[in-house]
């Protein structure tokens, strides 16, 4: 299988291994709140997510073979925000579409199903962009 080869989807989500690492801060990252790591094959992919002035943001660090190959910008998490004290997101873009959640309970319910398509499909877009000559 090349590294840009497309993955069924069934068989790609038997082979997907996610982690989520939690109380991951680190000095410049603003409050770091958790990685959420996949991993297929030789893909790797890190979806960082922190709280920056309390502002959800997220960043993504793709990896082949274990060796970085594109370190994504932080951006502000599309459609999602975070409540007045900063302890739950609530997600959707209008009052009638919108559900809240703990940051934990958003973790398990939005990036860590996502995986599969961000190792499937964005992986190889990065992949693709990294080796495109400019």
């Amino acid at each position: 299988m090349t590294e840009t080869e497309i993955y069924d989807r069934h068989v790609a989500k038997e082979k997907l291994h996610t982690e989520v690492h939690t109380n991951v801060s680190s000095p410049g990252e603003g409050e770091l709140v958790a990685v959420v790591r996949g991993k297929l094959d030789n893909r790797t992919l890190d979806h960082k997510i922190r709280i920056r002035e309390n502002t959800l943001e997220e960043a993504y660090n793709y990896f082949d073979n274990g060796e970085l190959f594109e370190s994504g910008q932080w951006r502000e998490v599309p459609n999602h925000h975070l409540s007045d004290d900063g302890k739950r997101v609530i997600s959707g873009q209008t009052p009638s579409d919108h559900g809240e959640s703990t940051i934990e309970e958003w973790l398990h319910g939005t990036p860590v199903p996502n995986m599969i398509d961000d190792l499937t499909e964005l992986w190889v877009d990065a992949k693709e962009e990294s080796i495109r000559p400019d």
